[in-house]
């Protein structure tokens, strides 16, 4: 996720200045996302962490103001980071990811590959299933009532409770993808030392170069 740290031989021991457009600048930036890719990443890895606090702390038996709000809030975040995640992808398509490590094996860059595809699936399908949940139970209110679904159910109730199930699942399985994500991220940094994290770190990977 990030560029390697390197000193640039200075003999004081500090990093000089870069001047943008030479060589260097040039094979840092590619090894690096650009800022579109790591505002897209860091936006959604924040709203997952606030969806995942609202939905393990939200009570389902209540039904204050407070609750309902929270709730509110629960359903329009996951439609916004529907939109984030499709967007994310159009923009990969034209911004291919900075290669990864040279040392890296054919396996493991095929299982970061393939991390990284199940984060974007497991991404969009639970805020999916939980829009099919609430639209079936006609329970949707988004965007703070500018959307009002309530009372107006799709269908069975059963639907909706098999995907409330798919929705509690599905967020069980992305909790553990990305504990593998961040812990072979930090194995990375900590271990390898490949410099790997950087590239996707938005302050460092500016000011540390290669």
């Amino acid at each position: 996720m990030l560029s390697s740290i390197g000193q640039d031989g200075s003999p004081d021991g500090t990093n000089q200045p870069e001047v943008r457009g030479t060589p260097m600048a040039e094979t840092h930036d590619a090894l690096t996302y650009n800022r579109v890719a790591k505002a897209f990443h860091w936006t959604i890895a924040l709203l997952i962490a606030v969806m995942f606090v609202l939905g393990w702390t939200m009570d389902s038996e209540s039904r204050t103001e407070s609750h309902l709000t929270a709730v509110d809030f629960h359903m329009t975040l996951g439609l916004v980071i529907m939109v984030l995640v499709v967007l994310r992808l159009i923009w990969r398509l034209g911004n291919p990811p900075p290669p990864l490590p040279d040392h890296m094996s054919r396996m493991e860059r095929r299982a970061a590959g393939l991390a990284h595809a199940t984060l974007y699936a497991l991404t969009f399908a639970i805020p999916a299933a939980g829009l099919i949940m609430v639209l079936y139970e006609g329970s949707a209110d988004l965007f703070f009532g500018l959307i009002d679904l309530r009372g107006k159910p799709l269908g069975s109730e059963d639907v909706a409770e098999l995907f409330s199930e798919i929705h509690m699942w599905l967020g069980w399985a992305l909790v553990l993808v990305l504990v593998g994500h961040i812990s072979a991220a930090l194995g990375h940094h900590f271990f390898l030392k490949d410099g790997l994290l950087y590239r996707m770190l938005p302050a460092l990977s500016r000011t540390r170069r290669a």
